[in-house]
């Protein structure tokens, strides 16, 4: 849980200030307040609101007492996290001969809480059980039978309440599985268009809509989207709509990869290969329909993210480096500015692949909504990470402190693979391995960077650069890694004995530390995930809750005195400001 940012009068209460902002326009400080009260009453001169004021001053230290105490119980603690990597998919020879890549390239989870991967040479779904960490294999039919035996699945996403899960596009159409009897449906829409052969180039991404259709998008060969019903006859189960011309994409290489959810469920797409990309392009499947609105910056965007406010953030590939937010509802693109102290990979810190500043390069690949609201953006090739506050549309960067091995590229991009990352118990981003081989783990709550490895690792060995595909939240908190390519355990054997292993992102346990006013009571310093314990408070003190350890963390508990009304010759004098001696009594006057 993320604190709010806070402003004046509760010292020590964490945020951005010294306290909350205070609830009476026109109340002063305590003494001088206490002050003024004497003099009144001396003079017998009330000032018209002096009532309302000493309010103000017995109820607005109670609310500090009160924030400072939920503070105290409400934002988890850390804990180490781990990586196992026990559960093992299969061996390299089992693909095949001369076949040591690519398993599996997407995962999402089933309305059986089921992780259901897409398969890319294997011909295999993936079926992982989180209730005992198992991984089953089932039959991908027709989807394996492509070019030349491969299905290529790109994606795969759950279907809105529905809880199927679609996969595609594929060599040859679209998949569906379906949780409630465990079977894999493959269509081949009769219209679904071939490139060379066997192979298709023509769709490039997929998204489901909230009617439970997948909108297939544009990559390299034709300006046509698709509109695919899982539920319709192959015959009638693809709906082509030509979006080349004036009004749509002016290039023969298409011009999306990436489709998100906006408000009022329409679905915006930001150019990514057009040759003038003056446009971003929504469909509204309330009635079909395709449209563009300008893009004022003219530029490519490397990927789309959906805010929870219903707009749409577009993260910048191409000169000018701005963002752009776009918003459905006003048919609009604004330009966002980067940070001018954001640094990249090329020289001098710039964003460009040569000195002459020709070629740009993205800062950030990818982005995800956080539970506080904030848009987390992983990054490519800036130096640096980066928060986006829909409320302000401002971008906030982050330094990080680790430390590079001096065999790797130093540069952060290159730690993290560009698929996009997940949300760990509403707690911690989970970034899978890019070139570097290490996890990438960002904390919420404190807006710090760490790398991690499993702890069976042995010093200086670090995970296959491409070892997973997809990193996919479990419902009850942790993290799957969907496995990629395959590799060896034991760098002493030979590579054909290495293996693909799927990864989960998890915490063993918690630890604690004694509370102040009281100590460890039945719990140790070391608290097991799923367990709960009590810390004893010292005399006059009471506890505030017990502790249960869980993959985000654990609610921290502390010892308070327990809070006794105010007589009313204590309240009276409060009233009139004096100080009464104790401060253990409720807010609410």
């Amino acid at each position: 849980m993320r604190v709010l940012p806070v402003r004046r009068g509760c010292p020590g209460l964490p945020g951005t200030g010294t306290g909350v902002e205070n609830i009476l326009d026109d109340t002063v400080s305590s003494k001088r307040f206490q002050e003024t009260r004497r003099a009144d009453v001396h003079n017998a001169a009330r000032p018209r609101n002096a009532r309302f004021v000493a309010l103000g001053n017995i109820m607005f230290p109670r609310l500090c007492a009160l924030l400072l105490s939920l503070a105290a119980i409400s934002a988890p603690a850390y804990s180490a996290l781990d990586v196992d990597i026990s559960v093992a998919a299969k061996t390299a020879m089992q693909m095949g001969s001369g076949v040591e890549c690519c398993l599996f390239t997407e995962g999402a989870v089933a309305s059986d809480g089921k992780v259901v991967m897409a398969p890319f040479f294997g011909g295999e779904i993936g079926v992982f059980d989180p209730s005992d960490d198992t991984l089953t294999y089932f039959s991908a039919g027709d989807a394996g039978s492509g070019y030349p035996h491969s299905p290529e699945c790109k994606l795969a996403f759950t279907i809105p309440n529905d809880g199927r899960v679609i996969m595609g596009p594929c060599v040859k159409g679209v998949g569906v599985w379906d949780p409630s009897d465990s079977t894999f449906t493959f269509t081949t829409p009769t219209n679904w268009p071939y490139i060379y052969g066997q192979v298709n180039h023509d769709f490039g991404g997929l998204a489901v809509m909230d009617d439970g259709r997948a909108l297939l998008l544009p990559d390299s060969r034709h300006a046509m989207l698709g509109i695919f019903d899982p539920s319709a006859n192959p015959a009638d189960s693809l709906t082509l709509i030509d979006i080349s011309g004036p009004d749509g994409v002016d290039h023969p290489f298409g011009g999306f990869r990436k489709a998100v959810r906006a408000a009022n469920g329409k679905m915006v797409m930001c150019p990514v290969h057009w040759r003038d990309p003056t446009k971003v392009c929504i469909f509204d499947p309330s009635d079909d329909t395709y449209s563009c609105i300008a893009n004022p910056d003219g530029i490519r965007y490397a990927s789309t993210v959906a805010m929870p406010d219903g707009r749409v953030l577009c993260l910048p590939a191409s000169d000018p480096m701005r963002a752009a937010v776009v918003d459905v509802e006003t048919n609009t693109v604004s330009a966002v500015f980067l940070p001018s102290t954001l640094t990249c990979t090329g020289t001098g810190g710039m964003c460009y692949t040569d000195d002459a500043m020709t070629s740009p390069m993205a800062p950030f690949i990818e982005g995800i909504s956080t539970p506080d609201g904030r848009i987390f953006l992983q990054p490519f090739a800036a130096n640096q990470l980066a928060l986006f506050d829909p409320e302000t549309d401002t971008f906030t960067l982050i330094d990080h402190q680790l430390t590079f091995p001096s065999s790797m590229d130093p540069h952060l991009g290159k730690y993290f693979n560009h698929k996009p990352p997940a949300l760990m118990a509403n707690r911690t981003i989970v970034m899978i391995p890019s070139q570097v081989g290490v996890i990438g783990v960002f904390d919420l709550a404190t807006d710090t960077l760490d790398t991690l490895l499993p702890g069976s690792m042995a010093q200086g060995e670090y995970l296959h650069s491409e070892a997973f595909t997809k990193a996919v939240t479990l419902n009850d908190g942790r993290v799957f890694l969907v496995p990629y390519l395959p590799y060896d355990t034991d760098p002493s054997t030979a590579a054909v004995e290495a293996g693909y292993f799927a990864g989960i992102v998890y915490r063993a346990s918690c630890d604690l530390a004694p509370p102040e006013n009281g100590n460890l009571g039945s719990c140790s310093t070391t608290l097991p995930v799923g367990s709960t314990c009590s810390f004893a408070c010292d005399d006059g003190y009471e506890v505030t809750a017990d502790i249960e350890c869980g993959q985000g963390g654990f609610v921290a508990a502390t010892c308070l005195k327990p809070l006794v009304p105010l007589t009313c010759c204590e309240r009276n004098m409060m009233l009139y400001g004096f100080e009464i001696g104790r401060d253990n009594y409720p807010s609410d006057l």
